[in-house]
């Protein structure tokens, strides 16, 4: 009579045990989990972190390599390689000799005499057409001076020169009314020369890639 309670008590605290034994185990293995993705998250911000900076490393690395490129092509020998600042002087003193002179390619008394001949009318569309062209010889110098921003080789700026010297002496001949059609033809012919010759520089390539390289980093940073 008394054996019967007392096995169901016995077994009632032993399943107890057990099941609280269960219970420990499932924690356990939840802690166990918990742990294991908190390793396996802590690895993948690890590895993104890292692959953050091997992007940023190699951007770096592209922006020297396009650096050393371009002060490659553009400074070959130290003496023979002019430095920026005295290429762009050289160059806006020859644009002004080139200007005065197309201005002053004919006296006073010849300007004044085509003036006369042509008319009013068509001197004022000459001189118009002519202001249009001393816009275009500006922009054609402006993109010479950027490109005239890293070292250069006394060959490749004398080439720059004479098609600057070219594209200003221009308009200078065709507001004097003297020499319209040799203006025309000497501004076109430097035009010409001076986009060839920004074409075919490998120093201008190289300093392209490095401003849209740049422009792209400040893209990516923000």
């Amino acid at each position: 009579m008394d054996e019967t309670p007392r096995r169901s008590a016995g077994e009632g605290i032993a399943s107890g045990e057990l099941r609280s034994a269960g219970t420990y185990s499932v924690d356990g293995r939840a802690d166990l989990e918990i742990g294991e993705g908190w390793r396996s998250t802590s690895t993948l911000s690890g590895a993104a972190h890292l692959r953050c900076f091997d992007d940023r490393h190699e951007r770096s690395s592209d922006m020297i390599s396009i650096a050393s490129q371009a002060s490659s092509t553009t400074a070959p020998a130290g003496a023979s390689a002019l430095s920026p600042a005295i290429a762009r002087a050289l160059l806006a003193l020859v644009i002004a000799a080139a200007f005065t002179g197309g201005l002053l390619a004919t006296g006073r008394e010849a300007s004044a005499s085509a003036i006369a001949l042509a008319g009013a009318d068509l001197t004022h569309l000459l001189r118009a057409m002519a202001l249009l062209k001393a816009l275009m010889t500006a922009g054609m110098v402006a993109a010479v001076m950027w490109r005239l921003g890293s070292p250069i080789t006394w060959a490749w700026w004398a080439a720059y020169a004479l098609a600057c010297a070219a594209t200003a002496a221009g308009p200078g001949l065709i507001w004097q009314m003297s020499y319209v059609g040799a203006g025309a033809l000497t501004l076109h012919i430097g035009l010409l020369t001076a986009l060839i010759l920004l074409w075919r520089d490998p120093a201008v390539g190289a300093r392209l890639a490095m401003m849209i390289d740049a422009w792209r980093a400040k893209l990516r940073s923000r």
